[in-house]
């Protein structure tokens, strides 16, 4: 498991994103693969590149729900129609 997680750790720096949704997916299979601290990293990302992209925060309130955090109220404060 610490190699497998080292070696993530060294992949992690090769990658690179042409859009923010690209990467927006790539967070989202963090996620979904349960790699939820690498997720909150990438949506993290996203935002210090893209501070106003709503789907990134609606992705860190997914990410939020899973692990019992809540960020839903600047979400929704984001984009009240979606």
């Amino acid at each position: 498991m610490y190699v497998s997680t080292c070696q993530r750790q060294m992949e992690k720096h090769n990658l690179t994103f042409l859009t923010p949704e690209e990467h927006y997916d790539y967070a989202i299979s963090q996620m979904n693969t349960g790699y939820y601290e690498e997720a909150r990293e990438q949506f993290g990302n996203i935002l210090t590149t893209y501070p106003d992209i709503d789907f990134a925060f609606y992705g860190l309130a997914v990410l939020d729900s899973i692990t019992g955090a809540l960020r839903i109220a600047s979400t929704i404060s984001l984009g009240p129609l979606n």
